[in-house]
């Protein structure tokens, strides 16, 4: 333990504080205590008196406060010369090997000795105590260079709770009891049996087992610097839901490979559910007849807008979309109607429609009839898509021998109102027909 100055009366920490030193007896008390006439043991509270303050500052060694010069005498009268070790740790600042060397240095090896060595010239400076205003006063000089006080390897002493840096080792270690079965053990050459001896050779067997175990944790634990939960949590924090929940998972694999190989492999399970999810994203382009990036933009452009379109129409509300309607009649019904002059007039939807889709460049166009290619260009649907349905359609049809508009829209996934008028369309056009209706063979 460091060395400290404790009040005699209510156990308080004086060592970096002023405290009264009894002149008389060994007695020290706190400024309050001392203030209250306390009286305790010999001790009273008319004895002499001495004011003893922090003494900070150096003498011989920058490293060396004069607090700390004082203690070293005291634990050297107390322990004894040599004994560095107990008078480190009781010192709590020093090394050992810095406490023996001060001592020699100083005291020893003087050039004064046995006195030691001569005490520099110290600047005079006005108390502590002084009734000087305190702006006239000078400035408390600043100590330079003062090295910090190596910490014990206790655990109060690390941010990770219960681990000793210094010995590198855990207050409670793996297999914790694994001393208990070999601490009482003695080997008898004498006395023992060919038996227990074997049985001794096993126990000590088992327990090195759980040692190369116990090593086997620390060193998983070091080689991933675990130790470092600061720089651990700022990096856990900044990894998406998905990545954390996926580390979680994997974490059970870390135990049968090197960090790095681990790493490795978690970055390769991140790599391989990228890579699916973007296959997924392209089968269902493909389903919607998609094959080249630039329908791509366009069909993600439209999903867009149709997604800003409804989102507009939630919150006008059913009376502003109906006003709309009535005052609305969009250019696509019409360019449909001059197209298909048999198709009977939809029903207007509330939403605005969208300006006509300009398909002259797009793929598969030329498959397109021009009844077609008007149908396409005001429902702005491309033509792979337009053909996928159609196709889907017709083979219901064939299988059914009649189709209805509520069975087309249950087959095609689409909007319900794009469906309606490309079934009015098919229907129209003669190829297919619903119940009670007569095939048109006007189909251009």
């Amino acid at each position: 333990m460091p060395y400290k100055y404790q009040c005699d009366s209510c156990n308080r920490d004086i060592t970096n504080v002023v405290r009264i030193q009894c002149a008389e007896c060994d007695i020290d008390l706190c400024v309050s205590c001392f203030a209250s006439g306390v009286e305790l043991k010999k001790h009273k509270n008319n004895h002499s008196y001495k004011i003893i303050e922090v003494c900070d500052f150096s003498i011989y060694d920058e490293d060396w406060g004069a607090d700390e010069e004082l203690i070293l005498i005291d634990l050297c009268e107390q322990y004894g010369l040599g004994n560095w070790e107990q008078i480190s740790e009781n010192l709590g600042s020093k090394t050992k090997k810095e406490c023996a060397n001060h001592y020699m240095d100083i005291y020893v090896n003087s050039p004064r000795w046995p006195l030691p060595r001569e005490v520099p010239d110290f600047p005079k400076e006005e108390s502590r105590r002084s009734n000087k205003p305190f702006e006239e006063s000078s400035p408390i000089p600043k100590k330079q260079n003062k090295t910090k006080r190596p910490l014990q390897s206790l655990p109060a002493n690390h941010e990770v709770a219960g681990y000793m840096p210094g010995r590198k080792e855990f207050e409670t270690e793996y297999e914790n009891d694994a001393e208990q079965t070999v601490k009482d053990m003695v080997f008898d050459e004498f006395n023992d049996t060919p038996e227990e001896y074997d049985l001794k050779i096993a126990v000590l067997d088992i327990y090195n087992s759980r040692l190369d175990k116990r090593i086997e944790k620390k060193n998983f634990i070091f080689d991933r610097n675990f130790l470092d939960f600061k720089r651990i949590q700022a990096i856990e924090r900044k990894r998406p839901k998905d990545e954390k929940e996926l580390l979680s998972k994997m974490r059970v694999f870390a135990k049968m490979q090197s960090p790095t190989e681990f790493d490795d492999f978690v970055e390769g399970i991140k790599n391989e559910i990228k890579l699916k999810q973007r296959i997924k994203e392209l089968q269902h382009y493909r389903q919607n007849g998609i094959s080249s990036m630039s329908e791509v933009m366009a069909f993600e452009n439209h999903k867009s807008q149709k997604s800003k379109n409804h989102h507009q129409s939630d919150i006008y509300g059913h009376e502003k979309r109906a006003s709309t309607s009535r005052h609305t009649r969009t250019t696509s019904e019409d360019t449909y109607l001059i197209a298909s002059p048999r198709v009977s007039t939809p029903r207007v939807s509330g939403r605005k429609a969208s300006a006509p889709l300009d398909l002259k460049d797009a793929d598969g166009v030329s498959l397109l009839s021009e009844a077609e290619y008007s149908l396409c260009c005001n429902l702005r649907l491309l033509p792979k898509p337009y053909l996928v349905i159609k196709e889907k359609i017709l083979s219901e049809y064939a299988r059914l021998g009649s189709l209805k508009k509520r069975q087309a829209r249950e087959l095609i996934k689409i909007d319900v109102n794009k469906t309606g008028k490309i079934y009015d369309f098919f229907l129209s056009a003669g190829l297919i027909k619903g119940p009670n209706t007569m095939v048109s063979s006007e189909y251009n």
